[in-house]
């Protein structure tokens, strides 16, 4: 059954860029948490 095997490679394939992107999207979200962090110590 080789279709069925591509279809699964395909599918991991994808969900290996989507966790990848997910993981930027997090250190992203934890880089912007970390600048209003620091800007409301300046602040206060």
């Amino acid at each position: 059954m080789p279709l069925v095997r591509h279809s699964l490679h395909f599918r991991i394939d994808i969900s290996k860029k989507i966790s990848r992107k997910a993981e930027t999207f997090v250190s992203y979200v934890g880089v912007l948490l970390r600048f209003r962090w620091v800007f409301y110590r300046v602040e206060c």
